[in-house]
């Protein structure tokens, strides 16, 4: 009778994603926490972008995860970072 021998191999994949939202006519302002001028994101592209519902995307601003500039726009800088730093802790688990 033949031996087999059974090999294992495991493969790991790391991706990376970029989300870039391009408009025609988008305006940007000057962030006073960021300290830069970055495009403005309403409540309803945020919720798109991050997957989350208006009332998570309100405690973040009130937690200072993301900046506020107005009543319904976001500071885009603070969002970019703040979904970029989930994906990393997600990807590392």
């Amino acid at each position: 009778m033949d031996e087999f021998k059974r090999f294992r191999t495991e493969i790991t994949i790391e991706t990376v994603s970029v989300t870039t939202i391009r408009s025609q006519g988008r305006r940007s302002a000057y962030c006073k926490i960021c300290g830069d001028s970055f495009a403005l994101i309403n409540d309803l592209e945020a919720m798109s972008i991050g997957g989350e519902n208006i009332e998570l995307i309100e405690d973040m601003c009130r937690e200072g995860k993301l900046h506020r500039i107005s009543d319904s726009e976001i500071c885009g800088n603070s969002l970019a970072i703040h979904f970029a730093k989930n994906e990393k802790l997600q990807g590392s688990q």
